[in-house]
């Protein structure tokens, strides 16, 4: 069993993860940094991010049987 939240990196909490029918949810928190301090990092995140999730066997399997992912950052 995992200890929640988990630290990430210097920036990024992870927080307990949960599931509602058929979508796990993901809670990241991102601090020290202002929502518009970097032109485009909203942009760069999501396009490092998708290609990660959707490259998971486990991920893909899980979408093709109906369940879906939601993944919310906060700061």
């Amino acid at each position: 069993m995992q200890n929640w939240p988990q630290q990430i990196d210097d920036f990024t909490t992870h927080y307990n993860p949960s599931a509602d029918g058929s979508t796990f949810a993901y809670l990241y928190e991102i601090d020290g940094l202002a929502p518009n301090s970097e032109p485009g990092r909203s942009n760069r995140m999501k396009a490092n991010v998708a290609p990660n999730i959707c490259n998971d066997q486990w991920v893909r399997l899980v979408i093709e049987n109906g369940a879906s992912f939601a993944y919310s950052y906060s700061h």
